[in-house]
């Protein structure tokens, strides 16, 4: 059995190559070049990214925390519902989606 982190990195990951298809999709080839703060990059003297190019666990720790925090409310979600018996359904879909899309605003 999966942990929850080990979820957390699979939904994070998935959630980010979607968001790459996308944008390709929309807008071909070109960069979206994105500042970074995480101290790696920065001791290599690289200050900005292109997160379109970069899988999940290339992105910088502060471009990965984004899709990681969307990820643990979701598998949060899931794994709490499952643990109550509860079914996985559209109706659990619409409200654990609006707890990911309040969650990512906060």
């Amino acid at each position: 059995m999966k942990t929850r982190d080990q979820l957390v990195v699979e939904v994070a990951s998935a959630a980010h190559e979607e968001w790459r298809k996308q944008y390709r999709a929309a807008n071909g080839a070109k960069p979206r070049i994105k500042k970074t703060k995480d101290q790696f990059f920065l001791d290599r003297g690289v200050s900005e990214v292109d997160i379109a190019s970069l899988t999940y666990v290339e992105l910088p720790s502060d471009w990965q925390n984004e899709n990681r925090l969307g990820a643990q409310c979701v598998v949060d979600c899931v794994l709490y519902q499952v643990s109550e018996g509860y079914l996985l359904d559209n109706g659990f879909l619409e409200a654990a989606s609006s707890v990911a899309h309040d969650k990512w605003l906060d």
